[in-house]
């Protein structure tokens, strides 16, 4: 991954802020998609886990539904799945069900 692919990239969409970057934990990156409304603050916030095989970029529609509802949404992308599975070159293997949730509860940390 080169230096430009590890940096924040943050656009618009229909009144939604997205921000997209990795986030490094355990020398591991994760790729991160964060949604949130341009008019307003944010009433909750909501943390999206994908399942077995998907990556958080299938979710877009439904993350930015919930950002211009007033919810702030951060999803990301698993160990083995999506851009952080290809980032790691190991797609498939998320390393077991406590991983997975050590995982989750660091993303709820962020938000």
């Amino acid at each position: 991954m080169s230096t430009a692919d590890t940096q924040p990239k943050a656009l618009t969409v229909d009144g939604v802020d997205e921000v997209m970057e990795w986030v490094e934990s355990e020398n591991r990156k994760f790729y991160t998609h964060v949604f949130k409304a341009t008019t307003q603050p944010p009433v909750a916030t909501l943390t999206i886990v994908h399942g077995l095989g998907e990556h958080i970029d299938r979710y877009e529609d439904m993350a930015r539904a919930f950002a211009r509802s007033g919810i702030q949404v951060l999803g990301f992308d698993q160990r083995g799945f999506g851009k952080t599975g290809r980032q790691c070159g190991v797609l498939g293997d998320n390393e077991g069900l406590g991983t997975v949730a050590s995982d989750i509860a660091l993303m709820n940390k962020r938000v």
